[in-house]
């Protein structure tokens, strides 16, 4: 007999009994597309950086005047991208994510109290 007749699935279930889990599903993985591509887009920039260094030295030890190497504008460049990349994450964790999170929470919340409410009803039509 296969497993699931027997009730131990050996994958997680993933129906979404209620429309609220879907939506929590849809914003988890959301969240998990931008965070996975933000950290791939600084780790490439940054590898990046340091195959540079390790493989082309010459190219980071030319000079830019005034007794500046280019190393220093690209490194001093690579920590303004790493800032710029994390308030990108913040700006859409703000308007899209919190936004997400409230818009749940507040459906949840409005489920439970109608279904207070519906419980209510039964019951006032249960005792008379």
């Amino acid at each position: 007999m296969a497993p699931a007749q027997h009730g131990a699935s050996p994958l997680p279930h993933r129906a979404h009994n209620h429309p609220d889990e879907a939506q929590f599903a849809a914003l988890v993985r959301a969240r998990w597309s931008v965070s996975l591509t933000l950290t791939a887009l600084m780790l490439v920039i940054y590898f990046g950086f340091i195959m540079v260094l390790a493989f082309r030295r010459d190219l980071l030890q030319a000079s830019v005047g005034g007794g500046m190497t280019l190393g220093i504008p690209v490194g001093f460049g690579i920590i303004v991208i790493a800032s710029a990349l994390t308030g990108v994450y913040v700006w859409w964790a703000n308007r899209a994510y919190d936004g997400a999170v409230r818009r749940i929470v507040a459906g949840m919340q409005s489920g439970v109290q109608s279904g207070e409410k519906a419980g209510q009803t039964m019951k006032g039509g249960h005792h008379g």
